[in-house]
């Protein structure tokens, strides 16, 4: 703003002080933006972005201008960011058919059924879906700890066989999500890379899997039915506590009884464990599995 002065016709000299409001105020906060670009997932159309979901939504791409754009926007305070996705980017693995190396169809949320048509040239390494698209994404075979890849309100999640190891925390909370299938080529999964999948009820773990970590699979509290693989070898704490749904069993199919921390599966209704027949007393003397020795029986 400008100050000016106006001197009056009296005797002697007085100031007075005017504010010249002939000027157009320019400062003002920025409380929202529009953004329109290509981004390596997400629906095609309009998503309100915000710091908590930016990676989940739009993928982490920090060498993509529109990315960037994005991330200032909300480094600078705005709350949320109006994203009008029309196309994917360079490393596009969202599978909206402008070149990516994902795909993106109609389908239901048990991912059987689509009405696009699948190119299996096309590499991907997790599958899940979100209203009703189903959509395919890379994260290279090992997914590091807290890189939250894919999209937590997606209703399933399924890997393909080129994911080795799942880290810390990466897929905790998708609330939504029904079904999870596990690949066989995965070998460890780490601390609570599955917890709190409220309603989770349908759970594939093939042959393969080694190592699982603790709270792993903490809280998944609707699953009825769980089978480990004759390959697991470590089982850690709390891994599959609060499994208060299991009405069924809980099978272990290593012979050899791996090594269990505490409370693997604590508040999980004491369900039968069935473990291989040869194994029963083994299993029952073992440490960790003492606790649960009068659960103990033979596969049938």
């Amino acid at each position: 703003m400008n100050i000016t002065s106006e001197l009056h016709e009296e005797v002697g000299i007085q100031k007075r002080k005017i504010i010249d409001r002939t000027e157009v105020q320019t400062v003002q906060s920025i409380t929202d933006a529009t953004i329109v670009g290509q981004f390596r997932r997400g629906v095609l159309g309009e998503m309100i972005i915000h710091q908590g979901n930016i990676r989940s939504e739009l993928g982490y791409d920090p060498t993509n201008p529109d990315y960037i754009a994005v991330q200032s926007c909300l480094d600078a305070g705005i709350p949320s960011v109006k994203v009008i996705r029309i196309g994917g980017g360079e490393n596009d693995t969202g599978g909206d058919g402008d070149g990516g190396s994902g795909e993106e169809d109609s389908g239901g949320a048990d991912g059987d059924e689509g009405s696009g048509s699948e190119t299996p040239d096309e590499p991907w390494d997790i599958e899940y879906f979100y209203n009703n698209n189903k959509v395919r994404e890379i994260t290279g075979s090992i997914i590091p700890d807290y890189t939250y890849p894919g999209n937590s309100m997606a209703t399933s999640l399924k890997f393909n066989n080129t994911v080795t190891d799942i880290g810390v925390a990466a897929f905790r909370v998708w609330s939504d999500a029904v079904t999870l299938e596990l690949s066989s080529s995965i070998r460890n999964i780490g601390s609570g890379a599955f917890k709190d999948w409220f309603r989770l009820t349908t759970l594939v773990i093939p042959e393969g899997l080694i190592n699982i970590a603790g709270e792993a699979f903490y809280d998944c509290r609707r699953v009825k039915n769980l089978v480990l693989p004759s390959t697991i070898e470590t089982i850690g704490l709390q891994a599959f506590e609060s499994y208060s749904s299991i009405t069924e069993s809980i099978t272990i199919k290593a012979i050899v009884p791996p090594e269990i921390e505490y409370g693997a599966f604590n508040r999980s209704n004491n369900p039968p464990i069935y473990v291989p027949s040869e194994s029963v007393e083994a299993y029952k003397t073992a440490p960790g599995w003492v606790v649960y020795a009068n659960q103990i029986l033979p596969i049938a």
